[in-house]
């Protein structure tokens, strides 16, 4: 739903964006078990340009997905490497 719609196109205003990545996270930090539908998604590329976003809130909530991706298992690990999302965050 999320890719279908482009609820995560860096255009979109910043509120939907931060509501759209909160979902995400939340998914996340709840259960390993989503993990795999979130790495479906293939969010990669939407992530890596919503990390530079103007509005701060927005960068706030990706690098807080980032973390609850990472809460349970290391998943997430090499791709979040391959897509060049650790260095963006720092």
């Amino acid at each position: 739903m999320i890719t279908r719609y482009n609820l995560l196109q860096d255009d979109n205003s910043a509120l939907l964006l931060i509501d759209t990545l909160s979902l995400i996270s939340q998914l996340a930090r709840l259960s390993k078990e989503n993990y795999e539908l979130i790495h479906q998604a293939n969010l990669y590329a939407q992530l890596r340009k919503l990390i530079d976003h103007k509005d701060s809130g927005v960068r706030s909530k990706v690098c807080n997905l980032i973390g609850n991706i990472c809460r349970h298992s290391s998943f997430f690990y090499d791709l979040l490497l391959r897509h060049d999302l650790i260095s963006a965050a720092i």
